[in-house]
């Protein structure tokens, strides 16, 4: 009885929870394929040891992908090094602004733990196919899709540039990390070492920064082809994807939901209600063909400017728009200037929205969902793969031009410095984001 309750339980949960049983329904599948896949090709597979039965990779290398590799190189030798050139110049300033941005969290971090700082939150966190306190969570299928598409993109980028520099290239293949169980994959490209080492630093620059700069252009793509269908397809609806949930919502009105600096608000001193909803700002509706009006009244207003504003019920309130506080503290002089300000927190209101048609809603939320996590991961990648840091590509990148400038003994001196100095920086910023 006892377990029959149990399985009950569960199938309650799955029927309630279908999107997620489906995705993780998907993670199992990858995950046995995988197995099967390791298990008929030992002979092809290594094994790097961590913590073993625990912690592993599974590399499986071929020579599939090379001739490909070699064509594009040799057959659009001019697009590649424009590419790799172009790849250089963003490698350095994306290294520059992600150790920028990782050394300002690491002392936001540092202030936090003093108490001189009032919140705090990590500027990194791992990002994972399944909830946990701390991390990002990506439902399994966009996971999967999206390490897929970065990692071969990015391993291939290396491949071409490194053959364009006449740089012999070993093998290809697909790495696995094992935590118990494969589960994730990921794509590599080996290159001959001494081949390497015998090359210019700049054509070992350029090899190095070919990866990160095929994700930030990726990131480009899928960031622009989201942009597309939430603007020429959702917003003249009045719908907007939500990514962290995956729902589509159509919004058509705004929620005060409390008086912000209550000396200074012109809601709070006019008594407009708060946990209301208002419909209409000067006349026009709150979202009109995908407008945001009061966005747009607010953003385009001045100090003095009256706004006219109409609740669900009718209720018409009419409200003097004042200068912005912090304006009027800092820089009394141009308190003339606008916006205007109205001294509320709100929300946005709707409901989810449907197209009338399973097939259709699902299609767009998968492709929205698809192309966001796609955009979000490449560039989180790309720029982490160019923090300055150990067998990173930015490690690589700083390692041999610090060999280039100051020579290899002194090179590898101080780039082990710089690695060690942000691995302890990294670990603790980890371990904040779980706190």
């Amino acid at each position: 009885m006892a377990l029959e309750n149990v399985f009950l339980a569960i199938l309650n949960y799955l029927s309630a929870n279908l999107e997620m049983a489906i995705n993780y329904a998907f993670l199992a599948l990858i995950m046995i394929i995988l197995i099967v896949f390791i298990s008929k090709n030992k002979k092809k597979v290594s094994v790097e040891k961590f913590l073993w039965y625990f912690i592993y990779f599974v590399m499986y290398r071929t020579k599939r992908g090379l001739k490909l590799i070699d064509n594009i190189a040799k057959n659009h030798k001019r697009t590649v090094k424009v590419f790799a050139v172009s790849g250089v110049i963003a490698g350095f300033i994306g290294m520059g602004f992600i150790t920028v941005f990782f050394v300002k969290g690491f002392i936001d971090f540092l202030l936090s733990a003093l108490n001189l700082l009032p919140s705090y939150v990590s500027p990194m966190a791992l990002v994972l196919p399944f909830p946990v306190k701390g991390a990002v969570f990506v439902p399994p299928i966009y996971w999967i899709l999206s390490i897929i598409v970065l990692a071969v993109f990015h391993e291939g980028a290396h491949g071409i540039v490194a053959r364009r520099n006449k740089i012999k290239l070993h093998s290809t293949g697909f790495a696995i990390l094992g935590i118990i169980a494969p589960i994730l994959p990921a794509a590599f490209v080996e290159p001959d070492e001494k081949n390497l080492q015998k090359k210019s630093a700049w054509q070992q620059i350029e090899m190095y920064s070919a990866g990160p700069f095929a994700n930030i252009i990726l990131f480009g793509i899928f960031f622009l082809l989201f942009s597309l269908i939430s603007a020429y397809i959702l917003a003249p609806m009045n719908v907007a994807y939500q990514p962290m949930a995956n729902l589509m919502y159509t919004y058509d009105s705004v929620e005060f939901v409390d008086y912000f600096e209550k000396d200074y608000s012109p809601a709070y001193l006019n008594s407009i209600p708060v946990n209301a909803t208002y419909v209409r700002i000067n006349g026009l509706p709150i979202f009109d063909s995908g407008k945001n009006n009061f966005e747009s009244i607010l953003s385009g207003s001045k100090p003095g400017d009256v706004i006219a504003l109409e609740s669900e019920n009718g209720s018409v309130y009419n409200v003097v728009l004042s200068v912005h506080p912090q304006v009027l503290k800092s820089n009394p002089q141009d308190a003339s200037q606008g916006p205007g300000f109205l001294g509320v927190t709100l929300r946005y209101s709707g409901e989810e929205f449907s197209f009338g048609s399973a097939f259709k809603d699902i299609a767009v939320k998968f492709m929205m969902g698809l192309f966001f996590w796609l955009a979000l991961l490449n560039i989180g990648v790309g720029l982490f793969n160019l923090l300055p840091m150990g067998p990173l590509d930015g490690g690589r990148i700083l390692l041999t031009t610090f060999t280039k400038f100051f020579g290899e003994e002194k090179g590898k001196k101080i780039n082990k410095a710089v690695t060690w100095v942000l691995f302890v920086m990294f670990l603790l910023l980890l371990l904040s984001s779980f706190m």
